[in-house]
């Protein structure tokens, strides 16, 4: 039997506000993200039903200067239960993350590093399950 995760839109929407009040205004968070500042607004305004795709998650996690991680956008939008641990299919892509990492601050970049040292103990932790 399939399960049914529903998008919570009013928390998507009150979670992109908060990676947006980050950045100085709307333009500089949609260039950012690479997310058309149009699609941003209408979901920060409640407009859509739908929730966003993975890939446009990703973008927003990778921009919420750790206000929030990938696995709780695709809670909120309902493609994971709470908690419920994203499996091996997610693959990494490098040009992606080489081009997010282009024209980061010190202080982002610093953020970056330990994001990923944790990211890195907790992947050893499942593979030495």
């Amino acid at each position: 039997m399939n399960k049914i995760y529903l998008f919570n839109k009013e928390k998507f929407a009150r979670t992109v506000m908060k990676i947006y009040l980050q950045y100085n205004n709307q333009r500089e968070f949609a260039k950012r993200s690479g997310i058309c500042r149009t699609y941003l607004s209408q979901y920060m305004n409640e407009k859509l039903d739908v929730p966003p795709k993975p890939e446009i998650l990703q973008r927003l996690a990778n921009t919420s200067k750790g206000l929030t991680t990938y696995q709780e956008l695709m809670e909120i939008c309902g493609y994971l239960e709470e908690n419920e641990t994203m499996n091996t299919k997610n693959k990494i892509n490098l040009r992606q993350i080489l081009k997010l990492i282009n024209g980061l601050t010190m202080q982002e970049a610093n953020y970056l590093i330990k994001q990923l040292k944790k990211a890195k103990i907790q992947i050893e932790k499942q593979v030495n399950k």
